[in-house]
């Protein structure tokens, strides 16, 4: 179990510093010398998230959930790679899990609105990206995934304010920019368009 802990915690450390093979490498030793070592597969399904090896990182996060299911970090982290494998029902169920274990969990709200956003069922993201941003207001991200459902529901002057926000809060998202731009042609404010595209 020693050496568990060991390998496990040097893997964080090249998970730190995105030297992700490393990582991996030192995850597998600290899982082969504890197979119940939760933390192991949790950190090892992060690594393989960010080599966008997403069916790994489905495995890794439900090895973790096996054993430890009050866990709403592997829950949130398993959807948001359901996710991006184009799974949004399995995403939900994911982050709705992670919401019950943890209902101050601002980044599961956030995700679910987002996987509602993409199935366009606007009116539910709205709700979540709210539940998101009271929970982390610093957040310029919830604001601009909010500001793009009132986009596309047609609601363009709550997105620009939406896109505003965002900007405020990150001078340099060149994305809300965009978005907001685009917002302001919806509105044929075209010079403003022009301006921040």
């Amino acid at each position: 179990a020693k050496f568990a802990v060991a390998y496990n915690n040097r893997g964080e450390a090249y998970l730190g510093k995105r030297d992700l093979d490393r990582a991996i490498a030192d995850f597998d030793s600290a899982i082969k010398a504890n197979l119940n070592y939760d933390t192991a597969y949790y950190n090892r399904g992060m690594a393989h998230r960010d080599k966008r090896d997403f069916e790994r990182s489905v495995a890794d996060f439900s090895a973790a959930i096996k054993i430890n299911p009050k866990s709403a970090a592997s829950y949130n982290n398993r959807g948001f790679a359901y996710w991006n494998q184009g799974s949004n029902d399995n995403a939900i169920a994911d982050f709705e899990q992670a919401i019950k274990l943890d209902s101050k969990f601002a980044a599961a709200y956030a995700n679910r609105g987002t996987s509602y956003y993409d199935k366009r069922d606007y009116a539910r993201a709205i709700v979540d990206f709210d539940q998101a941003i009271k929970l982390n207001p610093s957040s310029p991200a919830a604001y601009h995934d909010r500001g793009l459902a009132y986009r596309d529901k047609g609601d363009s002057t709550r997105a620009i304010a939406d896109f505003d926000q965002a900007i405020k809060l990150d001078p340099k998202f060149a994305a809300a920019f965009a978005s907001r731009g685009l917002a302001q042609s919806n509105k044929q404010d075209y010079t403003r368009a022009i301006a921040d595209l």
